[in-house]
C-alpha cells in the first residue's frame, strides 16, 4: 500500500540540525501512512552516521538514499523527488523542523477537500543564527489565499521550504535545463503552478532556519554568482514552459542583466560589461531616468574610452562617482 504523504528531506553536513529536523516529522500525529525519504548527499560531517542511526530504528518509515559521491544540491533534490511514493510529497530541508504535529495532516486534508489546488503551504518562523544570538521573525503577514504561476514568476521565494505539500505525479523531479541551477525549490514551484494554484494556511508550523552554513548564506546568493544563477534560472524555467510566460521572464532577466551590468562597469569587466549592454540598450524603454543614466555611462565606456575617462575623473572630482554607480540598486 502507498504511503498518502513522502517527506522529502535534502541533506548534506547538517550533523547539527538533522536530529531536529527527522523527530519532527516522526511526532506528526497522522491518521493516514507516511515515509520519509533522505536524500544523503555525501555529508563530509556525521550526518550521514545520524540518518542511518534513525533507519535503523525506524526502518518501517524511514528510506534512506545514500549518494555513493557528492552529486551537488540541485540533482540530490531532484532524484529524491523522484524517488517518493506517497500521493503527495512534503518537503523538508535537512536545518529546518516542523513545529506543529498536525501539520501533515491539516495540509493533507485542504488538499483532499480542495482537488483544484495542486499545493498548499503555511506560514513559518524564521530564525537567523548569528554570533550566538538567535533573532526570529514571522515570515508571511499579509499572504492571500491563493497563488498562481505568475505570482511565483514575479515574486520569486516568498514562503519557506518546510511549509509545501504538493500532488506527487506533475512534476517528475526537475528538467535537465536546471541541472545546474543554486536553488531547486522555488523552479518546483513554478512548473507546479502551471497546473494550479497553491493554497494558503494562515498558521505557523515550521522554523527556517538562517544560518552560517545555509544556502542562503553562502556565496552563491551574496555576489555576482547570485545574479548568473538567477538568469540561469529564468532561462531554464522559461524554456521549460514552452515560453509561455516569455514577457514575464523577460523583464525579471533584464533586471538581472542591469544588475550585473552595473557589476561589471565597477569591475571594469569589459567582456561582460559588452553582453549585458546589448540587453539594455535594446530595451532601454523599460528603465527608469537613473537606470538609464547608468546603461549610456557604459555605453560611452564602450565606445567612446576616453570621454568616459574624463567623465570618470569628473565624478570622482565632484565626488559623485559611488552616487552614480549605486542607482543599479534602486
Amino acid at each position: 500500500m502507498k504511503p498518502t504523504v513522502s517527506v522529502c528531506i535534502v541533506t548534506y553536513n547538517h550533523e547539527k540540525y538533522i536530529a531536529e529536523a527527522i523527530e519532527s516529522v516522526l511526532q506528526q500525529k497522522a491518521d493516514f501512512k507516511y515515509e520519509i525519504v533522505i536524500g544523503e548527499d555525501c555529508s563530509t560531517d556525521g550526518t550521514r552516521e545520524i540518518v542511518s542511526d534513525y533507519q535503523r530504528r525506524y526502518s518501517e518509515l524511514i528510506r534512506p538514499r545514500f549518494r555513493e559521491r557528492n552529486i551537488g544540491m540541485m540533482e540530490n533534490f531532484s532524484l529524491t523527488i523522484q524517488e517518493c511514493k506517497g500521493k503527495y510529497i512534503a518537503l523538508l530541508d535537512g536545518d529546518d523542523y516542523w513545529t506543529d504535529p498536525l501539520k501533515l495532516r491539516k495540509q493533507v486534508e485542504y488538499l483532499d477537500n480542495n482537488p483544484d489546488l495542486v499545493a498548499c503551504f503555511h506560514n513559518t518562523l524564521v530564525t537567523c543564527e548569528s554570533d550566538g544570538y538567535t533573532t526570529a521573525v514571522v515570515l508571511n503577514k499579509d499572504q492571500k489565499p491563493f497563488s498562481t504561476i505568475e505570482d511565483f514568476i514575479e515574486q520569486e521565494w516568498f514562503f519557506g521550504t518546510a511549509t509545501v505539500l504538493f500532488r506527487n505525479g506533475l512534476v517528475n523531479g526537475l528538467p535537465a535545463t536546471l541541472k545546474k541551477a543554486s536553488s531547486g525549490d522555488w523552479p518546483l514551484y513554478v512548473l507546479l503552478s502551471q497546473y494550479g494554484k497553491f493554497g494558503y494556511l494562515d498558521e505557523v508550523m515550521s522554523v527556517y532556519r538562517i544560518h552560517g552554513n545555509s544556502v542562503t548564506r553562502s556565496s552563491v546568493f551574496n555576489s555576482k554568482n547570485s545574479f548568473l544563477s538567477r538568469l540561469y534560472i529564468y532561462e531554464g524555467l522559461n524554456e521549460a514552459l514552452g515560453f509561455k510566460y516569455e514577457r514575464l521572464f523577460r523583464k525579471k532577466m533584464l533586471a538581472v542583466r542591469y544588475a550585473l551590468l552595473k557589476i561589471a562597469l565597477n569591475e571594469n569587466d569589459d567582456g561582460a560589461l559588452k553582453d549585458c549592454l546589448r540587453e539594455c540598450v535594446g530595451n532601454l524603454g523599460v528603465f527608469n531616468w537613473r537606470q538609464r543614466i547608468v546603461i549610456i555611462l557604459c555605453q560611452i565606456k564602450q565606445s567612446l574610452p576616453n570621454l568616459f575617462f574624463l567623465l570618470h575623473r569628473l565624478l570622482e572630482f565632484a565626488r559623485l562617482k559611488s552616487r552614480v554607480y549605486r542607482v543599479a540598486d534602486e
